[in-house]
């Protein structure tokens, strides 16, 4: 302590690293020191004087780049959110072809059985019978309108969109979920976590626009039989992966703040916590000790 300091009554009230150890002295007391009256704080566990130095401000070019950086924040996390959007659905999109690979195979069969008897067989497609691969053959759009239709209205479709073994496949989906969760909940420290829950929720609504704005783009184009059964499954099985994602999100975010505290004790030296301490005092939580 600094004999014949004056106490002031005020405390600093933001992160303050001691330049000898690094120690966080927020809510320290400060004093004025007698031979220079000078603001001073002393560090609690190492005793170096710190003087609280004000400097001064640099023109408008500060409040101009304060808004630069403020953009690009905000562009940022709009990027991120249209990323995590665009990942989600386009391995929605592409896994359903292989989910639908069975009714493919019997839709494509029922084609070529028709398309023999009607003589109008493409025999450009020929490969795909030699191989036994009906799922590939492209099928016609008069045949689809009238007898394709009613073979998949025969099916049950939820015997295929229901299967666990193939919600495997969707793993990438439920990591990038619970990842961008911890993601949101680490950055976005202003809002709660009832408030990230929108952003998850808003997520899965927009790649499920993605999904239903992609089955009404095909028009009246030429399908393969796997097109076909895939979407005639995207709808409902994208509800059905997008709500699991949205369960996986919400994890992430409730429990983003904890894990990033850890990833910041465990990879950065001590000295190094005093400016990341509202990680902790967000939550109420006692900062840690630089």
């Amino acid at each position: 302590m600094i004999e014949n300091a004056q106490d002031t009554g005020s405390r600093i009230g933001t992160d303050r690293s001691c330049t000898s150890c690094g120690f966080n002295l927020i809510h320290q007391p400060v004093v004025r020191e007698p031979s220079y009256s000078l603001l001073v704080a002393t560090c609690p566990e190492c005793g170096t004087v710190a003087p609280l130095i004000s400097y001064p401000l640099m023109s408008r070019w500060v409040e101009r780049w304060k808004l630069v950086l403020a953009v690009v924040w905000i562009a940022t996390l709009l990027g991120m959110f249209l990323l995590q959007c665009h990942l989600i659905y386009t391995h929605v999109r592409d896994q359903t072809g292989y989910i639908a690979l069975p009714l493919a195979s019997e839709i494509g069969e029922a084609y070529y059985a028709w398309a023999i008897e009607n003589e109008s067989f493409n025999t450009n497609q020929q490969w795909t019978i030699d191989q036994k691969r009906y799922e590939y053959l492209v099928v016609d759009r008069e045949w689809l309108d009238s007898e394709g239709k009613q073979i998949i209205v025969s099916k049950d479709l939820n015997s295929l969109t229901f299967r666990p073994y193939l919600y495997i496949r969707m793993i990438p989906v439920f990591a990038i979920s619970f990842v961008a969760g911890v993601l949101w909940s680490a950055i976005a420290l202003g809002a709660n976590r009832r408030r990230l829950l929108v952003v998850a929720f808003a997520v899965m609504c927009l790649a499920l626009a993605f999904i239903i704005a992609h089955k009404r783009s095909a028009g009246q184009m030429y399908y393969n039989a796997t097109w076909v059964a895939g979407f005639e499954i995207l709808t409902q099985y994208a509800i059905v992966v997008y709500t699991l994602a949205f369960i996986c999100m919400a994890i992430g975010i409730w429990s983003g703040h904890p894990i990033a505290r850890w990833i910041v004790r465990t990879t950065l030296p001590p000295n190094l916590l005093p400016p990341l301490s509202i990680l902790w005092t967000r939550d109420g939580l006692t900062p840690p000790r630089g």
